[in-house]
């Protein structure tokens, strides 16, 4: 009997969380309680937000969308992305990829504006690291070296700016009301992680 995958198990409980908030009518104060708000992760603290601890919520905030698109379509990019790279990876390290993903998407969001009061939620950051995983194992265009600059650094040189590329248009298109600095933090968290996440898996492989 063929296992539920990891990404599969992560999507249905965000579809669930999100339900459960709809059905509550408490989107307003869920986004406000577990989403992650660049200024209480610096330090500052907020008299009507206590219920999630500040250095949880970049994990919180990835289980709360403002939307059913917004769930629709992360879920999609988890559960499509997630099927073909857990396989490789394992259900541990593909968990340790978005978790470390949604960090560092916070952390980008935090060096960006560390004085912003205004929750940021959704998987996007996890999924922008599965997605830079993704680019790096399945990129059939290979890279040569350049000097001294070896052909898998260069590789992952060229995907981050074309992400960056892309994000800066979807910036544009959305209005400022994407966090894309989010996405640009999550890609080069799995970009930065796909060689040594890989070389443990596999010890014995060259990559």
């Amino acid at each position: 009997m063929r296992q539920t995958t990891l990404s599969v198990i992560l999507a249905a409980l965000m579809a669930l969380a999100w339900g459960a908030v709809e059905v509550m009518g408490a989107e307003a104060e869920v986004i406000r309680q577990a989403g992650m708000i660049p200024a209480r992760l610096a330090g500052e603290r907020f008299a009507d937000v206590s219920m999630v601890p500040a250095w949880l919520t970049p994990l919180t905030s990835s289980f709360v969308h403002a939307g059913i698109v917004h769930l629709a379509f992360n879920a999609l990019m988890l559960v499509y992305c997630g099927q073909k790279v857990e396989p490789a990876l394992g259900k541990f390290w593909l968990g340790a990829l978005l978790v470390a993903g949604a960090y560092g998407a916070s952390v980008a969001e935090l060096l960006w504006r560390p004085d912003g009061v205004i929750p940021v939620v959704g998987a996007s950051g996890g999924i922008s690291a599965l997605l830079a995983m993704y680019a790096m194992l399945f990129s059939e265009q290979p890279v040569a070296a350049r000097g001294p600059i070896p052909g898998h650094v260069l590789r992952a040189l060229w995907l981050f700016a074309a992400w960056v590329g892309l994000q800066l248009l979807v910036a544009v298109a959305a209005a400022g009301q994407v966090a894309v600095l989010g996405h640009i933090g999550g890609f080069a968290t799995g970009l930065l992680l796909s060689r040594p996440i890989l070389k443990r898996r596999f010890a014995r492989t060259r990559f």
